[in-house]
Formats: C-alpha cells, sequence, structure tokens
C-alpha cells in the first residue's frame, strides 16, 4: 500500500527520484484504521497493530462523518420521487415517524406487514428524509445480508457492539463509552431503524404495501 502511495506522489510530483517517507506510512496506516472502524468500530490499538499519529478527535469525528456523507440533492431527488408513491397505510407509517421526530417526542415503533409488501421501501424513505435534513439516521440490521438492502446499513452487532453472548448473560450491556465516536453519533442520532428487530413497544400494523 505503501509503494502505491509512492507511486501516486511520483505522478503527482512528477519526480521519479522520490522515496517512501513515513509519512506515507504513515497515511497507509490511517486509511486502514478507517476500514477497521467502518467494519468493527475498532482502533488499530486494539487490534494490536501500531496506531497512526492523528488526533484522538479526528478518530472519533470518523463515526460522525460516516453518518453525514450523504449527498443532500440526491436524497431530495429520491424522496420528491418515491414520496408521492406510498399508499394510504405506508403514508400513515411515515407521517406518525417524522411527526415524533419533528415534535421530539420519541418512541418505539413496529412495522408489521409480510415481507414484499414495502417495508425496506418505507424504511428509505425515512431514512432519506432525517437525512436530508442534516440529521443522523442509523440503519442497522439484524443480519448481514438485511443490512445490505438499507442505505448505510450495518448489522446491530457491529455498530452497537452488542455481546454475542447475549441469551447467556443476564444484564448485557453494549461497549460504547459515552466520549466514544459511536457514543457520539448516538447522542446526535434522530432516528434509528433498526430491520428484523424482535423486540417493539408500539406497533402500527396493517398492510403497509
Amino acid at each position: 500500500m505503501t509503494e502505491d502511495i509512492l507511486n501516486r506522489m511520483r505522478r503527482i510530483s512528477a519526480n521519479q527520484e522520490l522515496l517512501i517517507t513515513l509519512e506515507m506510512y504513515n497515511e497507509v496506516l490511517i486509511i486502514i484504521e478507517d476500514i477497521c472502524l467502518a467494519v468493527a468500530n475498532k482502533l488499530l490499538s486494539q487490534l494490536g497493530l501500531p496506531p497512526p499519529n492523528r488526533a484522538m478527535h479526528d478518530v472519533f469525528n470518523q463515526d460522525i462523518q460516516r453518518e453525514q456523507q450523504y449527498d443532500i440533492n440526491d436524497l431530495n431527488t429520491f424522496i420528491n420521487l418515491n414520496l408521492p408513491k406510498l399508499n394510504i397505510e405506508q403514508k400513515h407509517a411515515y407521517d406518525t415517524i417524522m411527526q415524533a421526530i419533528q415534535n421530539k417526542s420519541g418512541g418505539m415503533f413496529f412495522l408489521d406487514a409480510p415481507g414484499g409488501t414495502g417495508k425496506t421501501f418505507l424504511i428509505s424513505l425515512l431514512l432519506a428524509t432525517v437525512r436530508s435534513q442534516n440529521n443522523i439516521a442509523l440503519a442497522l440490521a439484524s443480519s448481514g445480508i438485511a443490512a445490505t438492502l438499507l442505505d448505510g446499513g450495518r448489522t446491530a452487532h457491529s455498530a452497537l457492539k452488542l455481546p454475542l453472548n447475549m441469551q447467556i448473560n443476564e444484564n448485557p450491556t453494549c461497549n460504547i463509552s459515552k466520549n466514544s465516536g459511536m457514543g457520539r453519533v448516538l447522542q446526535q442520532c434522530k432516528l434509528i431503524v433498526w430491520d428484523e428487530c424482535t423486540m417493539a413497544h408500539k406497533k402500527i400494523s396493517g398492510s403497509i404495501g
């Protein structure tokens, strides 16, 4: 990877005499750590590897930046094109959830409908609407396959650092500190969508497709 950076710098500077520097090694470490943060929410130091030389606040901001990297124009185009396509039940669910977000009243909602009736379509519109307002919306799923169907989707175990032994642990907790990157994301988050979540508090039932 460092040689790739060296070749790129040689092309940019038109200087074929350039040699590998400590800065190039450091850039590689930053690239690797960004991947580790995205996949496992772990720093290189937590994986037994040498960390890159960058300020800690830059590391913390990686999670925030990842959740705010969406193109507002593309989101608005998607919303304007697809919002009129919602049927009555879908529109009721959309308006109810968005009103809870706008009023800051909060709530837990369960979309109860058979497969293939438009739940993912509705969820995609909710995510796009919140993100188009420069707010954070987390898209979580219980399985990797379900996560790939959501824009920016991640597995709940990866994002929330859920323990793998939840069934045998009487008091399972997420390993997220208040001042960590993910902790800050959760503090600023306006909407958390959890596809295939088995628990819910408030239910919106009926056919939504």
